[in-house]
C-alpha cells in the first residue's frame, strides 16, 4: 500500500495565515440539490459560503482539501483514485493559486480547473449526509436521482390575435339576433389529437434544448452515460446526477426571474 505524507502540520501552517469571513447572507442557491426547498440552506452549504484569503503554492490536492475542511468546517467527500478505481482525483496533484476573498466553493472550483483529466472533467455535487462530493463526472454519474420538472407554464402558448372580430351593429340591435361578433370561430376545427401532438413537439424541443446546453456529452440520447429525459403529460422526467440537476434548476430559476 502506498504511504502518504502526514498533512496535519501543513494544514495548521496554512490555516494560521488565512483570513476567513462568514457570508451567510450571500448563500448561493446553486449549492442546493434541485429537490430541496430553495428557501432552506444546509449547514454544509452555509460553511461553503465562508470567504477565504490564502496563498497556495505547490500544494498537494489532498492537503488543499484538508485545509478547506479545517478552515471552514465543511464536509468534503473527494472521489479519489484507488487500486480498484483508476478514474478519480489524484491525491498528489499539485495546486498553486491565490485566493483573494473567495468563498470556499469558489476556491474548490478554481482548484478543479487546474486538474488534468482524460475527457471526464471533475466537478462537484451535493452528496449524502450533507457533504460536498467532488470528482470526475464519470464517477459522479453513478449517483443519479429522478426528478419531475413541470414545464406546462413554460410551454403555455400565447393567444392567437391574428383574427380580429368585427361587430355587426344591425345584428346586435335586433331582439334575439344572436352574437354581434362575426368572424370568430368557437371551435377552430383542429383535431384534439393534433393539438396534443403539437404540444408534445414543443416539450420535445425543450428537452432537446436542455440536452444541448446542459452537459451535452452526458446525455444517453447523445451517447453519454450520465442522464436521460422522458416526456410525460407536460412534464420532463429527468434521471441524472445532482451536478446536472443543479444546472437545470439554475435555468428554471432564471426563467422564473425573467417572467417576474
Amino acid at each position: 500500500m502506498r504511504s502518504r505524507p502526514i498533512t496535519t502540520g501543513l494544514v495548521v501552517a496554512l490555516t494560521a495565515g488565512v483570513c476567513i469571513t462568514s457570508t451567510a447572507s450571500a448563500q448561493s442557491p446553486g449549492l442546493l440539490p434541485a429537490a430541496q426547498n430553495p428557501t432552506q440552506t444546509s449547514d454544509n452549504a452555509s460553511r461553503l459560503t465562508r470567504r477565504i484569503t490564502v496563498s497556495l503554492q505547490q500544494k498537494r490536492l489532498e492537503d488543499v482539501f484538508a485545509f478547506v475542511k479545517v478552515a471552514t468546517g465543511a464536509k468534503l467527500d473527494p472521489v479519489w483514485t484507488s487500486d480498484r478505481e483508476a478514474e478519480g482525483l489524484d491525491r498528489d496533484a499539485i495546486i498553486s493559486l491565490e485566493a483573494d476573498n473567495l468563498t470556499a466553493l469558489e476556491l474548490i472550483e478554481q482548484v478543479l480547473e487546474q486538474l488534468p483529466h482524460n475527457g471526464s472533467a471533475p466537478t462537484w455535487q451535493p452528496g449524502k449526509s450533507d457533504t460536498l462530493q467532488i470528482g470526475p463526472r464519470s464517477r459522479l454519474n453513478k449517483y443519479k436521482r429522478l426528478h419531475i420538472y413541470d414545464v406546462k407554464d413554460i410551454l403555455k402558448e400565447a393567444p392567437d390575435h391574428t383574427r380580429v372580430p368585427t361587430i355587426d351593429l344591425q345584428q346586435a340591435l335586433q331582439p334575439g339576433g344572436g352574437s354581434p361578433f362575426q368572424g370568430v370561430d368557437i371551435d377552430d376545427g383542429t383535431d384534439p389529437a393534433e393539438k396534443k401532438y403539437q404540444k408534445a413537439r414543443s416539450i420535445e424541443e425543450l428537452a432537446t434544448l436542455i440536452r444541448e446546453i446542459v452537459e451535452p456529452d452526458q446525455w444517453m440520447e447523445n451517447g453519454g452515460q450520465g442522464a436521460s429525459i422522458k416526456l410525460f403529460q407536460g412534464s420532463l422526467i429527468i434521471t441524472a446526477p445532482d451536478y446536472i440537476h443543479r444546472q437545470i434548476a439554475a435555468i428554471a430559476r432564471s426563467k422564473h426571474a425573467t417572467k417576474d
